[in-house]
Parts: structure tokens; sequence; C-alpha cells
């Protein structure tokens, strides 16, 4: 019966700003507020971390990027250059670029059985960008498929994973491109000057 009449006393309150009594203790005419909910804030997941050697804060080095490499690693190693290069897929990371200090570069789009190797050169005289291919026939044309879109190339310029590291080591070890390689010029056709 207290409880009942303690309830009525508690709404009626609410209406009226009438001081309420109960057995002799004078009640607030209000209820306490409720307590604020405390926001859970949740922590993001950080990606596996990158090793501080391998992130590029020197300037002057090679630098490795490309989809799915979250930093620039600096100065690659040969197993880093085949790691990255194997895990392209044609569905997934599907490129990356291996960047000299004074911009150049060598990159590769596709998947590690299906890549096509460009090499970006600037010179004092031009700046030019050619597909590279083996020595010889071009053969017919091929198709590889990136996460860029579909990209027509010649047979002789379609490499895998393991043959496009030799032609990045080269490029670490010399700052160039190997001079038997074939050079198919598209710097007009991309736009660059």
């Amino acid at each position: 019966m207290k409880i009942v009449a303690r309830i009525r006393q508690l709404l009626s309150a609410k209406e009226g700003s009438v001081a309420l009594v109960v057995e002799g203790v004078p009640l607030p005419n209000s209820l306490p507020p409720e307590p604020t909910p405390r926001r859970m804030v949740e922590r993001p997941v950080s990606p596996r971390p990158i090793p501080r050697a391998l992130i590029a804060p020197t300037k002057g080095a090679l630098r490795l990027e490309g989809e799915g490499i979250e930093r620039p690693i600096a100065d690659p190693s040969e197993d880093i250059i085949r790691r990255e290069l194997e895990r392209l897929r044609s569905s997934g990371p599907s490129h990356v670029a291996l960047i000299a200090p004074d911009g150049s570069y060598l990159q590769v789009a596709g998947n590690a059985k299906r890549m096509i190797v460009e090499a970006h050169v600037l010179s004092p005289e031009r700046t030019t960008h050619d597909v590279l291919g083996r020595p010889g026939s071009s053969g017919p044309a091929a198709t590889i498929v990136s996460t860029a879109g579909t990209i027509e190339v010649r047979v002789s310029e379609v490499w895998t994973a393991s043959e496009a590291v030799n032609l990045f080591k080269a490029f670490v070890e010399t700052g160039s491109v190997a001079a038997d390689l074939s050079r198919r010029d598209i710097t007009a056709a991309i736009g660059d000057s």
C-alpha cells in the first residue's frame, strides 16, 4: 500500500510542483536526472605493423608503393619486392611501383601470373613512358586484367612475378632498365610530355 501511495505522489508531483511528504520525510518535487549513458569508443583495428626500417623517412631512397601497401617501403630488398609482386591479384591488389629519387619508376599491373611492366624515365631531354617486353618478335595481342581495368598488350610484354622481380632488381642496382629489352613508347597515349 505504501508503494502505491508513493507512486501516486510521485506522479502528482510531476504534474504539479507540490512538495510531497511521506511518513514525515519531505520528497523532492522531481525525480533525479537519469545518468547519461557512457559512450563506448571503439578503438580502430590497426593493420599489420610495418617495421620502422621499411618506412621511407629518408630523402633520396628508392621506395616501393602500390595497392595494398599502406606506407611506402624504403629501399626494398629483393625478398620484399618478390613478396609484393607475388601477392598481386586481378581482383585484389594489382599494381606496384618502384620509384627512384628523381621520379623515374618501374611499375607493374595485373596478377602474379600475368602482368605488364612499364618504365617511366625522366631525363633532361625528355620524359618517356614505355611498356617493356622481351627482345624479338612482339607476337599477337594479349589481355591483362587489373583493378584499373583491362590492359591490351603484346604476348612478349606479358611477365610473371618472378620475371618482373629480376627487372626490379636491375632497376634497384643500376637505376635504369636493361638495354636489351624491347620498349613500346606510350608517352603520348597516356598524356605525359
